[in-house]
């Protein structure tokens, strides 16, 4: 009887060390991942497919499209941008944006950068 007692404690020592250092390895998986905020001052070109258009100038003067699909809901309310209201107004544009890893089927990792719009005021 003390054997199998005893067998059962060493049994539950061992699966508790397994499972503390499994969730040490998944900690170590955890990486920080920088978000890189910028403000631009941009022309609403639209909204087609989830996806916001503003038209901007580069830091060398050239003009560029970008392209968010996150915008906090408080400025979709302040400013009906699903419509053509707004669309040829300027805009001071704040946004955040992040690179998510993803994994596909054969294990490679792709990263993909994610803009969220966190300030958006109407330049009048």
């Amino acid at each position: 009887m003390k054997n199998i007692m005893n067998s059962r404690l060493l049994i539950l020592v061992v699966l508790f060390f397994n499972f503390t250092m499994i969730a040490q390895e998944l900690e170590k998986e955890i990486v920080e991942v920088p978000v890189v905020t910028k403000t631009v001052q941009g022309t609403f070109d639209g909204y087609e497919d989830d996806i916001f258009s503003f038209t901007y100038a580069t830091e060398d003067g050239d003009e560029a499209n970008i392209f968010f699909k996150n915008i906090k809901p408080e400025f979709l309310k302040a400013y009906e941008l699903k419509s053509n209201k707004y669309v040829g107004k300027s805009f001071s544009i704040t946004f955040d944006t992040v690179e998510e890893a993803e994994v596909d089927d054969d294990g490679d990792t792709q990263y993909n950068r994610v803009r969220t719009v966190t300030k958006l005021a109407l330049i009048k």
